[in-house]
């Protein structure tokens, strides 16, 4: 019994030191960027040993990467009910998903552009097949799967890549970018949502 509470005491200990080293690194990368962050930065702020990250990650980009999964998951947690069936219009399932959408983006500003200097610095090809936000994109070739008013060949997942692949373009371009309104990016991307789900009933 001793050895088992040991292991488990280890074990906690263990994740308490990775959830220390993402927390650290999430501070760092809002704070100064992906690329002007060292490891060093992030091990002496989340106050371990510079070694003790290589325990947990292999590189920055591990880091990073597991942030932006953390992130998807979050997303998609938050959008699971809403994009369940439902007798809500398609209309006004897709606007409030864009809302909630741009409303994340926004409050997490700083790490995604910290995240577009990761991009800018390399992806592993897997990422091209399956976009960088999984749990979303499996969320929503279910949901058009499931709204399709008849039955359909139509390769869902793709068409979930290029309504993510819209969302992604028009959200960055209202963050990073003055010349559009929150207004603008949500009434965009909705009218192209649609637009690329309407075409599938042809």
């Amino acid at each position: 019994m001793e050895s088992v509470n040991i292991a488990s005491t280890r074990a906690d200990r263990k994740a308490a030191t990775r959830q220390a080293l993402l927390q650290a690194a999430r501070t760092c990368f809002e704070r100064a960027g992906f690329t002007a962050t060292t490891i060093g930065e992030i091990t002496r702020a989340a106050n371990v040993a510079h070694g003790t990250f290589y325990v947990h990650f292999a590189s920055k980009e591990a880091v990073i990467d597991q942030l932006l999964r953390e992130l998807n998951l979050e997303f998609a947690g938050r959008l699971a009910s809403l994009m369940s069936p439902a007798d809500r219009p398609l209309e006004q399932t897709v606007r409030l998903a864009t809302e909630r959408f741009i409303e994340h983006w926004e409050g997490r500003a700083d790490f995604v552009e910290s995240y577009m200097q990761r991009v800018a610095s390399g992806f592993d090809r897997r990422y091209v097949a399956d976009g960088v936000n999984r749990p979303m994109l499996r969320l929503l070739a279910a949901f058009l799967e499931q709204r399709a008013t008849q039955p359909s060949a139509v390769p869902w997942e793709l068409v979930a890549h290029g309504i993510l692949a819209i969302a992604l373009r028009i959200g960055l371009q209202y963050l990073f970018s003055s010349e559009v309104t929150k207004q603008q990016a949500v009434e965009t991307i909705v009218r192209l949502t649609l637009g690329a789900i309407r075409s599938t009933e042809c």
